[in-house]
């Protein structure tokens, strides 16, 4: 048996590889939460993506919006600000009027130090949505500390 190989990505009796790995991204997507909401912000990230792009191949916009914008969350307590902005970026596509996708990418923004660009993207999020107080204070707060760095 030496020399032989065996392809396990093949499917099975010649069925379509799409129908071999068919993707339950609600489920991925309450893993994900689960894992979030137990502070393992490493593996909710990248459940959250799996599920969001699944989503999307699937034209669920509602999940895939979701599921960026956690995924953008996880790499927010992770630090990684870059990672984010681009979270939030696929999580603003898949749902243009969706405030909460241009809120984190605000964020995401200020925290890169882009302050004009942070600005302009807050202002599309008010203009979708007027937040509850509290998230509307911390886009103002956002905001006021990007003034006192230009």
């Amino acid at each position: 048996m030496s020399g032989a190989t065996w392809d396990f990505s093949a499917p099975l009796g010649g069925a379509p590889a799409a129908a071999a790995v068919a993707v339950d991204y609600k489920a991925l997507k309450r893993q994900a939460t689960a894992l979030a909401q137990q502070q393992d912000h490493v593996q909710a990230a990248t459940l959250n993506e799996r599920a969001a792009d699944a989503a999307k191949a699937a034209g669920d916009a509602e999940v895939a919006r979701a599921g960026y914008s956690s995924h953008a969350g996880c790499l927010f307590a992770l630090g990684q600000w870059e990672q984010a902005l681009a979270a939030s970026d696929k999580a603003v596509e898949a749902d243009m009027r969706h405030w909460a996708g241009w809120a984190n990418r605000g964020a995401a923004l200020h925290r890169q130090g882009r302050y004009d660009d942070e600005a302009q993207t807050y202002q599309k999020a008010l203009d979708r949505k007027p937040p509850a107080a509290g998230q509307l204070q911390a886009i103002c707060e956002n905001l006021q500390l990007a003034r006192d760095e230009w």
